[in-house]
Parts: C-alpha cells; sequence; structure tokens
C-alpha cells in the first residue's frame, strides 16, 4: 500500500500504527515522528512564515481565503510520481490542510483511483475512531 498522508495528525498516526514503511507522500507540516521527514513532500504552503510577524501571517490568509485561493500547494509532479493507493486527508479547515476539493483534483491526475480518507475528528471519541479506521482502510 503507498500512502500519502497530507495531515500531521494522520502521518503520527500512520506510524504509530505501523504503516509508516507505506508512507510515499506528506505535506510541509508532517514533522513527527522525525521519520516523517525523510518522506517526500508532496504539500507546501504559499504562506512562508520565515520573518514576519503572527498578524502579518494572519493578514496573508485571510486575505488569500478572501480571494479564494488555496493557503496551500500540492506539488503535481511528485504527488504524481508517489502514486498513493491511499490518500489521508481532511474536509473541516482550509486553513489547518489543503483543500479538499483540492485533493480530489490531484486524485483525479492519477492513473489509478486512490482512495480518499477524510479524517475529521470534532472530539477525542472521533481522533480514537479515525484510529480505528485502519482495519477498514487496509483490512487488518
Amino acid at each position: 500500500m503507498r500512502i500519502c498522508s497530507l495531515l500531521p495528525s494522520a502521518t503520527e498516526i500512520a506510524f504509530a500504527l505501523g504503516l509508516g514503511d507505506s508512507l510515499v507522500g506528506v505535506s510541509h507540516e508532517c514533522d513527527y515522528p522525525p521519520q516523517a521527514r525523510q518522506v517526500t513532500v508532496v504539500v507546501k504552503s504559499n504562506v512562508d512564515p520565515h520573518g514576519i510577524t503572527s498578524n502579518e501571517i494572519d493578514n496573508l490568509v485571510i486575505g488569500s481565503l478572501k480571494a479564494n485561493q488555496s493557503i496551500y500547494n500540492i506539488d503535481l509532479n511528485l504527488f504524481q510520481e508517489a502514486n498513493p493507493d491511499l490518500i489521508l486527508t481532511q474536509g473541516l479547515c482550509d486553513v489547518c490542510a489543503l483543500n479538499f476539493d483540492q485533493v480530489v483534483e490531484a486524485a483525479q491526475s492519477l492513473a489509478q483511483q486512490p482512495k480518499i480518507v477524510s479524517l475529521n475528528p470534532m472530539s477525542l471519541t472521533d481522533v480514537l475512531h479515525d484510529i480505528g479506521l485502519r482495519e477498514t482502510i487496509l483490512g487488518c
């Protein structure tokens, strides 16, 4: 199984479940556990937070959202090279991660359509449910 995790919490869950070796793509924010930093980064932020204040970051994010522009960008070439069978993402917040519609659009560029699992926890119970999805997703 080839997995792209576009959400830091999903990356941590994948490693915790022993699926780290299956990760072929992550977002720029996926930095834990340290092994996640060795996985190809397929999503990057359009806002460079270095050298600017929190208020400036907030203004850039708000401006992007008002202009209906994404805060994140998927590198289609790297994503296509990763060729995932499974994409872990979220659909709750366009500020937190790549917009769900962008994930679907990128997945359509692949030769074979991967399974897309959107993790959308609103409570600790939901987080535990998402962790339990391993059996549903992988059949193990």
